[in-house]
């Protein structure tokens, strides 16, 4: 991850939820785990998951002015949100395989072999990014308009 592509207040929540630039995680028996419930594998899902899983991302923005308060949680543990018997639809809309790296609410976030990060649930999908920091920085912008998609 390129945390230079993050927003200021994105990259401080990431690195008070445990990241940093020499972070390395051992992600293979979850990529093993969700490589047999039947998903494929792609590159850029494996770079995530080393680097990214197992964090915890939680990123909050009080605005006393308007007096509102937003949140986004996003775990990086594919295997807790993996759901394999949706995911023929996905790649229909998606157009590639796409591997589970994550979730946020309930929702289950995918990273295409594009680099392109899709938010799915059992009856939707959207594209939420162009790459894992873009999609960070959507997801923490209480202005953007998440495009759902029926599947």
């Amino acid at each position: 991850m390129d945390i230079s592509k993050l927003n200021g207040k994105v990259a401080d929540a990431m690195l008070n939820s445990g990241w940093d630039k020499n972070r390395k995680h051992y992600a293979d028996e979850a990529i093993d785990r969700l490589v047999e419930m039947g998903f494929e594998l792609n590159e850029y899902a494996e770079e995530i998951l080393k680097e990214l899983g197992g964090i915890n991302f939680k990123f909050r923005e009080n605005d006393v002015t308007e007096n509102r308060f937003f949140y986004c949680d996003i775990a990086f543990d594919p295997v807790s949100f993996a759901e394999n018997d949706r995911i023929g639809p996905c790649y229909v809309f998606a157009k590639e395989t796409m591997f589970p790296i994550g979730g946020m609410h309930d929702y289950t976030v995918y990273a295409g072999e594009s680099h392109k990060i899709y938010l799915a649930d059992w009856k939707n999908i959207a594209i939420v990014g162009n790459d894992i920091e873009d999609f960070l920085n959507n997801m923490c912008d209480r202005n953007y308009v998440i495009n759902e998609y029926s599947l």
